[in-house]
């Protein structure tokens, strides 16, 4: 029985520890007197509930992925679409004007020809009196590896 104990012992400070290192440092201090796994799961959904902190995870980091970060255009629009799949496992739906809209102002200057024309054409037709309408993500990430 007193072997039971230690291994629940064990098995609770490693899930604890799995708990508080699932987190930013910053919001640890929510674990803060917990010795339990449980309570500290249950002390966490209370104070932020795990989606939104894994919403506010990777929020964070589309919006501050630097093409400039990745060996190639392709492998940036990668780990931006893993990331817009996984908000919405959140429940969060992003827009793609905006989106799109990100990443021109994100590339390096080797791309200025393709915003310049992006951006151009747009205010071509929009002075034209035509109806102008944003690509869809998929046809701009597309027309933008062609571009390489």
């Amino acid at each position: 029985m007193r072997m039971k104990n230690k291994l629940n012992g064990k098995k609770n400070g490693q899930a604890r520890g799995l708990i508080g290192m699932s987190i930013f440092p910053d919001l640890r201090f929510h674990l803060d007197g917990e010795d339990s796994f449980v309570k500290s799961w249950e002390k966490l959904n209370k104070n932020l509930g795990i989606k939104n902190e894994m919403r506010f995870q990777l929020e964070n980091e589309l919006l501050t992925l630097d093409p400039s970060n990745f060996p190639s255009i392709e492998d940036y629009l990668s780990k931006f679409n893993t990331l817009k799949l996984l908000l919405e496992g959140c429940n969060v739906s992003k827009e793609e004007d905006p989106l799109i809209y990100d990443i021109l102002a994100k590339l390096p200057p080797t791309y200025s020809v393709f915003v310049s024309t992006f951006h151009s054409t747009r205010e071509a037709l929009l002075n034209a009196g035509n109806k102008y309408k944003t690509p869809s993500l998929d046809t701009f990430c597309d027309s933008l590896v062609r571009e390489q």
